[in-house]
């Protein structure tokens, strides 16, 4: 994460991001999030929305299986 926040280049911040977005640790939320707010290119903004979303549809699954036990 800090490789992505002092990164000036475009290209390894979202080689960043695509490597990030396939893990499960909860500083990502965050990270996801402010990576958001920070880019300007609509690609670059999708895939911190999809880091997002995958957080988001984990978590979900995570809370769908303690309810069912």
């Amino acid at each position: 994460m800090t490789i992505y926040n002092l990164a000036k280049q475009l290209d390894i911040r979202n080689k960043v991001l695509k490597l990030l977005y396939d893990f499960n640790y909860p500083l990502l939320k965050d990270f996801f999030t402010s990576a958001y707010k920070k880019e300007r290119y609509l690609d670059m903004k999708i895939y911190a929305l999809r880091g997002l979303l995958l957080r988001k549809r984990k978590s979900l699954s995570f809370k769908k299986n303690l309810t069912n036990h």
